[in-house]
């Protein structure tokens, strides 16, 4: 078992959701199982889940063993006293959350068919190939190949055209409020791309040429 292939169970729910337990014995029903964390921090973050009767929102984490969270060092971490599950596919210890309190717990190993971890072991056992059906895409008709590759085009396109639409809207047509948003974007790079747009749609245009001629 692999964290990749537990983040990938937990993210799309691939196991058996009906009469879920905790390693305690409660009833569990995952609500919202949230979004994934690639940053530093539990791996998932607004989560749903119900824990007999009662709802709560909080963070998940996944470990291959449940010891993990102590040799990772968690319970020193802050950032971790949010965690409202630990999903784990060996439960080989009790883990306590902040209050010292039983760390609610999920063994998913429980609730998956063998048929997915032996289709996994088969893929991952395959030689390493750029994508897994490397060796079949020549069987793949060249029109239809050509339409997939322009169809991506298209989409990319809209999906970016949408962005500065949206953008339009917000400053009323204003190409040079715009060229600034976009231009800060790009100063939040990937991870902070978009906090970085809001913050300067944030700002109204006046105040950033206010800005500029207080600085001439």
């Amino acid at each position: 078992m692999r964290e990749e292939l537990l983040a990938y169970l937990w993210k799309t729910q691939y196991f058996s959701r009906k009469s879920l337990q905790t390693t305690d014995g409660d009833d569990l029903i995952v609500v919202k199982p949230g979004q994934e964390n690639s940053n530093a921090g539990p791996d998932f973050s607004n989560a749903h889940i119900q824990l007999n009767k009662t709802l709560w929102v909080g963070n998940v984490e996944l470990h291959i063993r449940a010891s993990d969270w102590f040799n990772h060092r968690h319970e020193e971490d802050t950032n971790y006293d949010n965690v409202i599950l630990h999903v784990v596919w060996e439960n080989d210890i009790p883990v306590f959350d902040i209050s010292q309190q039983p760390m609610p717990t999920l063994c998913l190993s429980e609730y998956v068919p063998n048929s997915i971890l032996k289709k996994y072991e088969r893929w991952i056992s395959q030689d390493k190939k750029w994508i897994s059906c490397a060796d079949k895409i020549h069987t793949v008709p060249k029109f239809l190949q050509t339409q997939f590759w322009e169809r991506l085009y298209v989409e990319r396109l809209m999906e970016k055209t949408a962005l500065f639409q949206h953008w339009l809207s917000l400053t009323k047509n204003n190409w040079e409020a715009v060229f600034f948003v976009a231009m800060a974007k790009g100063f939040g790079l990937k991870q902070n791309g978009l906090a970085f747009a809001n913050m300067a749609l944030a700002t109204t245009w006046k105040a950033v040429l206010n800005s500029a001629v207080n600085t001439e």
